[in-house]
């Protein structure tokens, strides 16, 4: 440090205090640099590593908790969502299981009426061909539609009407050779 009062008597007294001025700058300065040097030693001096420490880190662990949170809560509406898609699955097999067995009996009840539409034709016809063995010639089947069964009845009816004109011609027959 310089004393300058031992060179008082050689200054003008504005040179005296400029000096004085310059020295107590200094002195602020020193006391300036010293905080400085304590701030550089601790861990302030690396302001990433503070704002990291200080502020990055607690908005992380904030941010952190804020996403597990959030996770969990869609975790639960996830699970809910899932709830409700096998509760609708599970109704919507119900729906299919009961359009199915409707769709079983209808099937049932039309192949019944078909077999139907086709076994009375037939035991018509059997019942026919019964009383032509009896002997009964004289009344045709009604012929119901034009499939397989219709043309076996109108051959049926054709051939009864040959049997009932045979029987007819040889009962004339029968009545002339008498007379």
């Amino acid at each position: 440090s310089f004393d300058i009062k031992q060179f008082s008597d050689l200054l003008t007294k504005e040179q005296y205090q400029a000096i004085n001025e310059i020295q107590e700058r200094i002195g602020n300065y020193e006391s300036l640099a010293k905080e400085v040097m304590e701030v550089r030693k601790s861990e302030k001096w690396n302001l990433a590593l503070y704002w990291l420490s200080d502020e990055a880190t607690p908005l992380t662990l904030k941010l952190t908790d804020l996403l597990r949170e959030m996770s969990v809560s869609q975790n639960e509406i996830m699970r809910a969502d899932a709830k409700y898609i096998v509760g609708i699955s599970d109704f919507l097999l119900f729906i299919l299981f009961l359009l199915m067995m409707c769709l079983i009996v209808i099937a049932i009840y039309l192949a019944r009426q078909g077999a139907r539409r086709i076994t009375r034709p037939v035991m018509s016809l059997v019942l026919a061909t019964e009383r032509l063995a009896n002997g009964q010639l004289h009344e045709d089947i009604p012929v119901g539609d034009d499939d397989e069964v219709g043309q076996l009845t109108k051959s049926f009816n054709a051939m009864r009407q040959a049997l009932d004109s045979r029987s007819e011609a040889l009962k004339e027959s029968e009545i002339k050779v008498r007379t």
